[in-house]
């Protein structure tokens, strides 16, 4: 995740110019405000600012507004005041409405878009295209599962999953190293139980869990 957020150094050196102070906007949802993606954010500005040699004379700060999911009007007015109290870059990770919004008004703008956003479909390069998807790629993701398991020496494993969207574990990609491993699928979060009673069946200790995070609390009651 480090070597994705080294983007926004390499743009915000371009864009401002080793400005003593560099401000980024930052766009996040009410049902977002406080998650992983607002941490991620504010702990990459702490790690650059604390490299010194990244910026050399230049300090990062960010301004930090919440809008709701589908309010595109509300989102480009709160990014508008946020480019003319001086924010040379806006960042969002609130979904493909919002990011397009954004996106095209970064454009229109010629100013850095960063966006989190795992359903984010790659466009070709253009141009005139200002948005970066700091999102780890697919590929990386796959690695990592693959390199995590080999690491901890899971030769046998379960997987639980939902597919409600895009998903993070491509199961087929998991198991190509022949690895023995059993998958169930839960359509409902009132599959939890029996999914999890299916792989003790098979004697299953190793349990890798791709799920709705909104689930969660769900997925912990059909644990106890």
């Amino acid at each position: 995740m480090w070597s994705e957020w080294r983007w926004l150094v390499v743009i915000l050196n371009a864009v401002a110019a080793l400005s003593p102070v560099i401000k980024i906007g930052a766009i996040f949802t009410e049902e977002a405000r406080g998650g992983s993606a607002e941490l991620a954010f504010k702990y990459a500005v702490y790690r650059i600012n604390k490299e010194r040699s990244l910026l050399p004379g230049s300090t990062l700060v960010y301004d930090i507004q919440y809008t709701t999911s589908r309010d595109t009007f509300r989102t480009y007015k709160k990014a508008c005041t946020q480019i003319k109290a001086g924010a040379v870059a806006l960042l969002n990770s609130a979904g493909p409405l919002l990011g397009a919004t954004l996106g095209a008004m970064c454009r229109t703008l010629h100013a850095p878009h960063l966006t989190v956003a795992h359903n984010t479909v790659e466009l070709a390069n253009r141009s005139d295209f200002f948005t970066i998807n700091l999102y780890p790629s697919r590929e990386l993701m796959d690695r990592a599962f693959a390199e995590l398991t080999a690491y901890l020496s899971w030769t046998r494993m379960g997987i639980i999953y939902e597919d409600y969207g895009y998903g993070e574990v491509n199961i087929l990609n998991l198991a190509r190293d022949g690895r023995d491993m059993y998958t169930v699928r839960c359509s409902d979060v009132r599959d939890y139980r029996r999914g999890l009673q299916q792989l003790k069946a098979q004697r299953i200790t190793h349990i890798i869990v791709d799920t709705d995070p909104n689930h969660l609390s769900e997925f912990s009651r059909a644990v106890r």
